[in-house]
């Protein structure tokens, strides 16, 4: 298998722009747990329309997410589809250096802030807010919407079965799953020659509850929980926001 698909693939459906804008990590959770959820619903009985529906749901709530990329980094955030609101913090620690990357979107306005250890004074590194713009490698950011570009990851799964009572098993064609995302394949990618296993679990509201590549080296793996969080996230203060 291709690994620059693989690669590439594993971030598109886990908000591939961020993962290439600055490496992954752990954030402290923001906001207060909502009251205990109405009675579950019905479940499909079939695994592709389960399937399907509990990765849509993402697109109508708010939810924490946390996210292990195949050993390589963490990241968690805090979504709020319906208002197209976020922050992810991203970490990554490679050779004893460690970057620290924070995603935040507002108003349709998208926040970056990144701060390196290793950075010796390199601009844009030393750990202020800047507005996202599409001519300083974040633009990407600008939108990103995790939820949907779960659901239109998984639209590509097939032979999908049940493998519990709320866990299903499939394959996913990760050139179809970069596509739809809309990045480019890598140059000659066909579709059907790199085809990755994976699982998903549901809550018990049929909610997608996980997601992980099945397949070393790439296990990557996320995490959907706290559905109906309170989402209290606000624009840096302008005196934080540094000049581009």
């Amino acid at each position: 298998m291709n690994m620059r698909i693989t690669r590439r693939a594993g971030a598109g459906v886990l908000l591939a722009a961020v993962l290439a804008a600055g490496g992954c990590g752990p954030a402290e959770p923001v906001g207060e747990t909502a009251s205990a959820p109405p009675s579950a619903p019905a479940k499909p009985k079939d695994a592709t329309a389960a399937l399907s529906a509990a990765a849509g749901e993402l697109t109508r709530t708010t939810y924490r997410m946390s996210m292990d990329m195949a050993g390589q980094g963490t990241m968690t955030g805090l979504i709020d589809s319906n208002n197209k609101i976020y922050e992810y913090v991203m970490v990554n620690i490679a050779a004893g250096k460690t970057s620290t990357t924070t995603v935040r979107a507002v108003g349709g306005v998208t926040y970056v802030k990144v701060k390196m250890t290793y950075a010796d004074g390199q601009p844009g590194a030393e750990g202020r807010w800047r507005k996202a713009a599409g001519d300083d490698g974040f633009g990407k950011l600008a939108g990103a919407d995790i939820a949907e570009s779960t659901r239109t990851s998984l639209a590509s799964a097939t032979d999908v079965q049940w493998v519990g009572a709320d866990r299903v098993r499939g394959v996913v064609d990760l050139v179809e799953m970069i596509r739809a995302n809309g990045e480019k394949p890598p140059a000659g990618a066909r579709p059907g020659e790199a085809m990755m296993p994976f699982e998903a679990s549901f809550d018990d509201q049929g909610r997608l509850a996980s997601y992980r590549f099945t397949k070393a080296p790439e296990s990557s793996a996320v995490k959907f929980f706290d559905f109906g969080v309170a989402v209290d996230i606000k624009a840096p203060p302008a005196a934080e926001i540094a000049a581009r």
